[in-house]
C-alpha cells in the first residue's frame, strides 16, 4: 500500500476522482487512484479497469488529462480523469510508463486508502501511450495555479471526447485518446479505523452501514460537534430513527438520507435498466423518508442523539432545511426528469429545499464550504437551477478553488511550540498522512485562526524508532496570540488516544515545550497552513515554494 505525498493528498482532495503517479522510495513510480467505493467494489470483484490518456487542445496549449475506465457496467462504463499539469506529475507519468509492472492504491471519496493490488500491462500499449504523449508536447504546465478556466475548459472537452473515444466512433475527437488496459493481481481490501466511525472495511456485507459511517466521518471532521448519525424521536412509547445523518447549524439544518447500491451481492448479469429501476425505487423512499422527518422537525417534535441526549434546534435553523438524498453513486443513467419532478414538488410540499448527491459530491461540497453557512450556499444555488430548469442532475464545479497564499505575520523565534513524540513499533510503516489529520483535526476543532507550523522528523534515539512532530501556534488575534503552557497539555491529551490507536505508534513522556527557534534549529519544517475558524485555507510548502495549486 502507497501513502501519496501530501501535495498529491491535497489535490486528490480537490477532485471528484483521477490518477496520480507517485514516486515511491525505491525510486519506482506507483499509481494512486481516487474513485467512489462503489466503483472500488467493482474492482475487486474483477471490473476491468483501462487506462487512459489524452493531450487536449485549447486555444494554443495542449492539456494533458489522465483517467481510468471502469466497466463496472459494460454498457454504460465510468471514466474518470483529471488534468496532469504539474511538471513532476508528468515526468512521473511517463516514467511509470517505462516500466514493466507497478503497485496501484485505491483511495475512497474520504481520500482514505482502501485497496491495493498489482497491476502489469502490454508493453505495446504502454509505449503507445508514451508515444502519443511524446508527439503531442509541450504539455501545459500550471507554475503559480492562476490558470483555473483553461484547466476547467479542459475537463470539459474531456467530457465531451472521452465518451466518443469509448464508443470508438472514428471521430477527431475520439482519436484524442489514447488506451492501456491493465491486468490487476492480488488486489485485496485495506482496513481503515477512525475513533469517530469505527473500522471501513470495502468487502463489508454492511454497504448501508458504511456509507452512514462515511457521511458522519466526512461531516464531523469538517464541522464538528453539529453532526448525528441515527438520530432518534419519540414514537408512543419507543424511539425510531429520524433520519440517517443530522446536521444542526445556526442558520441551517442539514437531513441526509443514505442509500447504497449493493455492490457486493449484485449479479454482475444484472442488466442496467434492473439496476436502474432499484437505484430511482431507493430514491423514492429516501424522499419520502425526507418529507417526514421535516415535518416532525417542524412540529416542534424533539429529536435525541442515539445515545439519548436531547439535540437542540434553534428555531431559526429550521426556516432553512435541506433534504439531501445521498447515493452511494449516480454513475447510471437515471430517469431524471421524474427524479426532478418528484424532487421539486416535495421541496414545496415541504418548505425545504431537497437535494440528490452522489457520496463523492457531498464530499466536494464540505471540501470547498469553509462553513456549513457556506455549503448551505452553494447547495441553494443548485436548487435555484433545479428549480428553474426542471433538471435535478446538477453537479457544481469549484473552478477558481485554489490554494491561498500564507498572508500572515512568522512566528517568533521566541514563542513556544509544542514538540509530541512518537515511539514507533520497529517494521512498521509511518502513515504521515494519518498523524498528520489527526493534529489538524484537534486545530480544527478549536476553531483556531492564524498561522501553523508543522514540522516533522523520524529517526532513531538509542536504538529505538521515533518520530518528531513539532508544532508552532500563532493565533490572529491581540490577547494571548501565543498557546499556554494549559493549552498544549490539553491538545496532547486529546490527541493522545487517537495517536495511539495507529498501529505501530505511542505518544510517549518525552513530549514538551520549546522555543519554536530551537523547534526550527532541530527539525525539518514540513509545511506552514492558515487557518481561519478551523480550516485550512492556506498552505506553504517549502519542497514545492512556487506552489502546486
Amino acid at each position: 500500500m502507497m501513502l501519496p505525498c501530501y501535495e498529491t493528498y491535497k489535490r486528490m482532495v480537490g477532485a471528484r476522482g483521477g490518477v496520480w503517479p507517485e514516486l515511491v522510495n525505491d525510486g519506482s513510480i506507483e499509481l494512486a487512484v481516487k474513485l467512489s467505493a462503489d466503483l472500488a467494489k467493482a474492482v475487486l470483484k474483477g471490473a476491468p479497469v483501462t487506462l487512459v490518456a489524452a493531450a487536449l487542445p485549447i486555444g494554443d496549449k495542449n492539456v494533458r488529462v489522465v483517467g481510468a475506465r471502469i466497466e463496472d457496467d459494460k454498457s454504460d462504463p465510468v471514466l474518470i480523469h483529471g488534468p496532469q499539469e504539474l511538471v513532476r506529475e508528468q515526468d512521473n507519468f511517463e516514467a511509470f510508463l517505462k516500466q514493466e509492472f507497478t503497485f496501484v492504491t485505491f483511495f475512497d471519496e474520504l481520500v482514505r486508502p482502501i485497496m491495493a493490488g498489482r497491476a502489469n500491462w502490454c508493453p505495446e500499449h504502454s509505449k503507445a501511450m508514451l508515444e502519443h504523449l511524446r508527439r503531442t508536447r509541450p504539455h501545459f504546465e500550471c507554475q503559480e495555479g492562476h490558470e483555473r478556466p483553461l484547466l476547467a475548459e479542459a475537463m470539459n472537452l474531456a467530457e465531451a471526447t472521452i465518451g466518443r473515444w469509448h464508443r470508438n466512433d472514428g471521430s477527431s475527437e475520439a482519436k484524442l485518446w489514447v488506451a492501456m488496459p491493465l491486468r490487476l493481481e492480488g488486489v485485496r481490501p485495506v482496513n481503515v479505523s477512525s475513533p469517530e466511525a469505527g473500522t471501513f472495511t470495502l468487502d463489508d456485507p454492511d454497504e448501508g452501514g458504511g456509507l452512514e459511517k462515511s457521511a458522519y466521518l466526512l461531516l464531523e471532521a469538517n464541522f464538528p460537534g453539529t453532526v448525528h448519525v441515527n438520530p432518534e424521536f419519540d414514537d408512543g412509547a419507543k424511539k425510531r430513527e429520524f433520519c440517517d445523518v443530522l446536521v444542526v447549524g445556526k442558520n441551517e439544518v442539514f437531513i441526509i438520507q443514505s442509500k447504497v447500491m449493493a455492490m457486493l451481492e449484485r449479479n454482475p448479469e444484472q442488466t442496467t435498466e434492473r439496476r436502474v429501476k432499484s437505484v430511482y425505487s431507493n430514491f423514492q423512499k429516501a424522499l419520502s423518508q425526507l418529507c417526514g422527518s421535516v415535518r416532525r422537525l417542524r412540529l416542534g417534535q424533539t429529536i435525541y442523539t442515539n445515545e439519548g441526549a436531547e439535540i437542540l434546534i434553534d428555531e431559526n435553523a429550521k426556516k432553512l432545511v435541506h433534504g439531501i438524498v445521498l447515493l452511494s453513486s449516480t454513475n447510471l443513467s437515471l430517469p431524471w426528469p421524474k427524479v426532478s419532478q418528484e424532487l421539486i414538488a416535495a421541496s414545496r410540499k415541504s418548505h425545504a429545499e431537497f437535494h440528490v448527491l452522489e457520496f463523492g459530491e457531498l464530499q466536494q461540497h464540505v471540501a470547498f464550504g469553509k462553513t456549513l453557512d457556506e455549503m448551505s450556499l452553494h447547495l441553494s444555488k443548485i436548487y435555484k437551477v433545479i428549480e428553474k430548469s426542471g433538471n435535478a442532475n446538477v453537479k457544481m464545479q469549484f473552478p477558481n478553488e485554489q490554494n491561498r497564499p500564507i498572508t500572515s505575520a512568522p512566528i517568533d523565534d521566541d514563542a513556544y511550540g509544542y514538540v509530541f513524540t512518537l515511539e514507533i513499533d520497529r517494521g512498521c510503516e509511518t502513515d504521515a498522512g494519518c498523524i498528520f489529520n489527526i493534529f489538524k483535526s484537534a486545530i480544527n476543532r478549536r476553531r483556531f485562526t492564524g498561522r501553523c507550523e508543522y514540522f516533522q522528523d523520524i529517526g532513531l534515539l538509542e536504538g529505538e524508532k521515533f518520530c518528531w512532530i513539532g508544532l508552532g501556534l500563532q493565533w490572529q488575534r491581540d490577547a494571548d496570540p501565543i498557546p499556554s503552557y494549559d493549552w498544549w497539555v490539553e491538545l496532547r491529551e486529546e490527541v493522545r488516544p487517537l495517536l495511539d490507536a495507529e498501529s505501530g505508534l505511542k505518544l510517549t513522556h518525552l513530549s514538551e515545550m520549546g522555543r519554536l527557534g530551537g523547534i526550527r534549529g532541530n527539525q525539518t519544517l514540513a509545511m506552514v497552513i492558515e487557518f481561519v475558524d478551523g480550516r485550512a485555507v492556506g498552505y506553504f510548502n517549502p519542497d514545492y515554494p512556487q506552489g502546486d495549486e
